[in-house]
């Protein structure tokens, strides 16, 4: 499932942002609809995760582990939102909360010697 999240959330996450180098400013977005449309499907693929996540089979805890998940469904439901509107900077906004989200669910929950992932 790792892959699978990590290719939702690279989706997400790279949809939008600024790039500031010697040549100016980069202003980076969906191209068309049929861009903003798969950043819409891999944040409710997301939001889908989390739904998965709080499943008794794979949760690993009720406590904090289902705090997370829920965010996880909340804040991917927040980009799929952003995108569906088509709205930048709301989707740089809820993009940065879901990344939130993931570093805090993998500082409390990543295995033993992993290194620490995003």
């Amino acid at each position: 499932m790792e892959s699978l999240v990590s290719h939702m959330a690279e989706d997400v996450w790279s949809a939008v942002g600024t790039i500031i180098d010697e040549k100016g400013i980069q202003e980076i977005v969906p191209k068309d609809a049929q861009a903003w449309e798969e950043v819409r499907f891999a944040a409710m693929g997301l939001a889908e995760t989390g739904n998965l996540l709080m499943f008794e089979t794979r949760a690993k805890d009720t406590g904090d582990w289902m705090k997370f998940a829920q965010e996880l469904v909340d804040r991917s439901m927040a980009a799929a939102k952003a995108a569906e509107a088509k709205n930048p900077e709301e989707l740089l906004t809820a993009g940065g909360r879901l990344y939130e989200t993931c570093s805090g669910c993998h500082m409390k929950y990543i295995p033993p010697g992993e290194p620490p992932r995003p």
